[in-house]
């Protein structure tokens, strides 16, 4: 896994004419501040930090976040993380409980599967604020599968069912899969469809220079670390492993081995992820847009938010259906940590219903965020133009989608089971090999706990 990135700060204020201040007189109010912040007494109301994803989720919450700040009058610091940092970040400033310079969140932005491990495993005492339940006609208005995320415990079942759990974060972007495809055709239905499908013939190149291979894949993937690469192939676990009634066995709280009949999920995986495919030059949402809109490939997985990323982009051509299987959801929740002073946790606590109002998630939708609302869907304004071969599919798919397991050590998991998948793209191991070692990973086999894989290396090569 490549280093993280650095840092990236953007502060949102007002603009003030200031005086000069001496650095004697700079220091000192530092030291005040310090000392009065330290016992207690001073809480600063004026600012409110927000940790955010450094990713085209990201960009619409920084627009909410000035407005905010205007409408309020408060000052909205923004500190921008890439996805792995992001939660790094966030788990490391909800342990603290001192005055350190790590408790600096009023808000975070978080992707749905890291809430449970965010919380902690303290149920009387969750590193997380409890929020307002939304009134009827708000949780009427957003998709029950973005609703369920945000509550803790997570009722297992269809998102539709009702569910008393406390809400511990609100959803801001409501993202999930599509399958983007081009042509007037119906998209495949099935995996076996979408690998059946011929190769593209590629253009010759330009002027008579370089060698290209005679053909392009018909479908690309994200064969990135850890989160991309096992998102690209769940659908295709899914498809192997339905479940119960309406419930994949992998999606529940429950830890249940992937039996015999998913090896060929793992077996489609090599083949669609070989050298059929653009194996890995394609790291992330980004390759496969591009991809699409040059038209290098004729199918592939796009989250809502690139989806409408291409509108905005003028892109035509394309259209998106449902994903063979089930489609995953990817919610970006709003949460306020809980080791902040009362103030703080007040303000942020208005920050997210201001944010997650039917208004604000409509401004943000124009800008090109996925809401997580059915009004903001239906908007005619919205899903007769701007995004009219986006929106119909974006609302079938969170009608649909299932989130990923709720379980407490998810990320460290999902970074396992990429190195794995990795090791089976790469022929370093088959797809038998690969699902006993992902049931190892996820802790099933007789002996075998998470705690005892190495954190970069498949189980199998242990």
């Amino acid at each position: 896994m490549s280093a993280p990135t650095p840092l990236t700060k953007r502060r949102l204020r007002r603009v003030r004419r200031r005086r000069p201040v001496t650095w004697a007189a700079m220091a000192t109010l530092v030291i005040i501040d310090l000392v009065l912040f330290g016992i207690g007494i001073w809480e600063k109301t004026d600012q409110l930090t927000i940790a955010v994803y450094e990713g085209i989720e990201g960009e619409s919450l920084k627009h909410v976040a000035q407005r905010f700040s205007d409408a309020r009058n408060t000052r909205v610091e923004i500190l921008e993380f890439p996805y792995d940092e992001l939660f790094e970040q966030e788990r490391l400033s909800l342990l603290d409980t001192g005055t350190s310079e790590l408790r600096r969140f009023d808000v975070i932005m978080l992707d749905d599967p890291w809430l449970e491990g965010l919380l902690g495993d303290d149920p009387k005492s969750p590193r997380l604020s409890r929020l307002p339940p939304p009134d009827k006609e708000d949780a009427d208005d957003f998709f029950p599968a973005c609703l369920r995320v945000g509550q803790h415990p997570y009722c297992e079942g269809e998102p539709k069912a009702p569910c008393d759990s406390a809400y511990y974060a609100m959803p801001f972007v409501g993202n999930s899969q599509l399958l983007c495809y081009r042509g007037p055709d119906h998209p495949p239905s099935t995996w076996a469809d979408v690998a059946a499908q011929p190769e593209k013939a590629r253009r010759p190149p330009r002027n008579g220079g370089g060698s290209q291979p005679a053909s392009e894949p018909a479908y690309a993937m994200r064969l990135g670390p850890g989160n991309s690469i096992v998102t690209d192939f769940i659908p295709m676990l899914w498809e192997t492993d339905p479940g119960g009634p309406g419930e994949p066995r992998f999606a529940s709280a429950a830890r249940s081995p992937l039996g015999a009949e998913t090896e060929a999920a793992f077996r489609r995986f090599k083949e669609l992820s070989g050298g059929r495919n653009f194996g890995t030059k394609s790291l992330d949402d980004f390759d496969l847009a591009v991809y699409m809109a040059d038209g290098k490939a004729a199918t592939s997985i796009i989250w809502s938010g690139y989806a409408m990323a291409l509108a905005n982009g003028g892109v035509k051509g394309l259209q998106f259906g449902a994903v063979p299987g089930r489609s995953v959801l990817g919610a970006w929740l709003l949460a306020a940590p809980a080791n902040r002073p009362k103030v703080q946790r007040e303000l942020a606590k208005k920050f997210i219903a201001f944010a997650t109002s039917r208004e604000q998630l409509k401004l943000a939708a124009k800008a090109g965020n996925p809401p997580p609302r059915k009004s903001v869907l239906e908007l005619p304004s919205l899903r007769d133009n701007q995004y009219r071969e986006s929106f119909p599919a974006q609302y079938d798919s969170l009608e649909k989608a299932w989130p990923r397991p709720r379980w407490t050590d998810w990320w460290t998991v999902e970074r396992r089971m990429g190195a794995c998948l990795s090791d089976l793209s790469a022929g370093l191991i088959d797809a038998d090999e690969a699902r006993r070692a992902i049931n190892r990973v996820i802790g099933t086999a007789p002996g075998q706990q998470t705690v005892t894989v190495g954190e970069a290396d498949c189980a199998s090569r242990e």
